[in-house]
């Protein structure tokens, strides 16, 4: 899940515990989002091209 402030939250953690947070990055980069949305909407559209050629076919009633 994404957290916003995720480097605030790091910082106030390292503040209050005293344990060494350098190495604590977050788990997903923005650019994963972008690729993430590209592939459903990939899947939409071959989803609606594979309905609208079974309904062109009558496959399905």
């Amino acid at each position: 899940m994404r957290v916003v402030g995720f480097a605030r939250l790091v910082k106030l953690v390292q503040e209050k515990t005293g344990i060494d947070t350098t190495d604590v990055y977050p788990l997903a980069q923005p650019w994963m989002y972008f690729i993430l949305l590209s592939f459903t909407l990939l899947l939409l559209l071959v989803d609606g091209w594979a309905i609208a050629t079974a309904l062109a076919q009558g496959n399905i009633n």
